[in-house]
């Protein structure tokens, strides 16, 4: 979720906060200011036809430790996509099952 915030000078800066934690994804990448953000800045939700939430927009972001708590807390395991190569990762509980 974007926000605005007031630094301790007066200036306000625009941050992204974590709608599960509250923690900023912000993250300060050299000495001059430069930030990245890290996780998902914007997700949107559309709720369908007989869903539980039918005619509704969702839109929060999420930082990367809980991305990834959700990611452990999946019973089926979602794939992981290398970009470079364009191919599945071997996931290591998999490897680790076969031998």
């Amino acid at each position: 979720m974007k926000i605005h915030k007031v630094e301790p000078n007066g200036d306000v800066i625009e941050d992204t906060v974590c709608n599960k934690c509250g923690k900023s994804l912000r993250v300060k990448i050299s000495s001059d200011g430069d930030y990245h953000i890290i996780g998902l800045e914007e997700i949107h939700y559309n709720g369908y036809y007989g869903s539980i939430y039918d005619l509704e927009r969702r839109v929060f972001s999420i930082c990367e430790p809980c991305l990834t708590e959700l990611f452990e807390s999946f019973v089926i395991k979602p794939e992981v996509w290398d970009y470079s190569s364009g191919k599945m990762i071997e996931r290591m509980e998999e490897d680790e099952s076969d031998g």
